[in-house]
C-alpha cells in the first residue's frame, strides 16, 4: 500500500506565493469577479485558496495526494472572501473545474502587462502572510531553556517573518555569510556585497530596514573590538531584547545549520521555522 504520510497544513513557499500574485492581475480568479486582490492602499484583501483542501475535512480533501502536492503552485489560486465562500460548495465546483478556472484566470492575466507594475507593489508584503512558530527548538538546541528564551525567540522569529520578501533573502545572505563567536554573529559587509553582485546603493534600503527593527548594525572597523580576518565595515546581527535570547536563538541556528545553506534560505526566506524542531 503507497504511504502518503499524515496530512499536516503547510504553508506555501514564498516562490510559490510570489508566482501566485504575479498571474494574478490583481483580480478575483473566480470568473465574473471584480474583486481586486489588494486595493488601492495596499491592503491585502485576497486570500490564498487550496483546490484540494489542505486537511481531512476539508473541500475537495485527495487522500493520494500529499502535504507537498496540496500547497504547490498547481493546487492553489487567488480568491476574495466572498468568492473563497462560494467555492466550499463542492457540486458546484468540483477540483477540475476550480483547476480550469485558474487556468483560464492566469492566462487572461499574462495579457495584462498595465497591471504588472501594480504586482510588483504589492507582492513582496503579502509573503509573510502565513508561517508557523517552532513548538520545541530541538532540532537546534537539547538544553532546557525558561520561558523568557521561548517569549523573546517568539518575537525575533515574528519580526523576521515580518520583513519584506527581498529584505529577508539579503538577511539570509547575511547570515549565512556572518562569522559566529560567543554570543556574536558579525560578516564583512564587503565581502557579502561581492557574494551578492550588488551595490551599496542596491542593499542600503534592505540595510535600514533591518537597522530600523534592531535586526542589524554596521560597526566601522576602527570602533570595533573584535579582532576578524578581514577588513572595513563590518556588521552584525542582533536579537531583540537585553538577555540575549535572541542572539542566542540566532547562534544556535547558525551553529546547527552553517553547513547547509540552503536550509538557512528555507527558514528565512520561505519562513520553514518547522526545520527548527525536532
Amino acid at each position: 500500500m503507497k504511504m502518503f504520510g499524515t496530512p499536516t497544513r503547510l504553508s506555501p513557499r514564498a516562490q510559490v506565493r510570489h508566482r501566485l500574485f504575479a498571474l494574478s492581475g490583481n483580480n478575483c480568479a473566480l470568473p465574473g469577479c471584480a474583486s481586486k486582490l489588494v486595493d488601492d492602499y495596499g491592503n491585502i484583501i485576497g486570500q490564498i485558496c487550496h483546490i484540494e483542501a489542505a486537511a481531512p475535512g476539508g473541500e475537495r480533501f485527495n487522500p493520494n495526494s500529499n502535504n507537498e502536492a496540496r500547497r504547490d503552485f498547481s493546487n492553489l489560486m487567488l480568491l476574495c472572501y466572498s468568492c473563497h465562500i462560494k467555492t466550499n460548495d463542492v457540486v458546484e465546483y468540483p477540483t477540475e473545474r476550480l483547476r480550469q478556472i485558474k487556468a483560464t484566470h492566469e492566462q487572461w492575466a499574462t495579457l495584462q502587462p498595465v497591471l504588472q507594475t501594480n504586482i510588483e507593489k504589492f507582492v513582496d508584503a503579502s509573503l509573510w502572510q502565513e508561517f508557523k512558530l517552532p513548538e520545541n527548538y530541538r532540532n537546534i538546541s537539547n538544553e532546557p531553556h525558561d520561558e523568557d528564551f521561548y517569549t523573546h525567540a517568539k518575537s525575533l522569529l515574528t519580526t523576521i517573518a515580518q520583513l519584506p520578501m527581498s529584505t529577508r533573502s539579503f538577511y539570509a545572505h547575511a547570515f549565512i555569510k556572518a562569522l559566529r563567536g560567543d554570543l556574536w554573529l558579525v560578516g564583512n559587509l564587503d565581502g557579502l556585497r561581492v557574494a551578492l553582485n550588488t551595490t551599496y546603493q542596491q542593499i542600503s534600503t534592505h540595510i535600514s530596514i533591518l537597522e530600523e527593527k534592531h535586526l542589524f548594525g554596521l560597526v566601522e572597523e576602527a570602533d570595533d573590538w573584535m579582532t576578524l580576518p578581514f577588513r572595513g565595515t563590518r556588521y552584525g546581527l542582533c536579537g531583540l531584547d537585553r538577555d540575549d535570547n535572541g542572539i542566542y536563538l540566532l547562534y544556535l541556528i547558525h551553529q546547527h545549520f552553517s553547513g547547509d545553506p540552503q536550509a538557512i534560505l528555507s527558514i528565512f526566506e520561505d519562513l520553514d521555522f518547522t526545520l527548527l524542531d525536532a
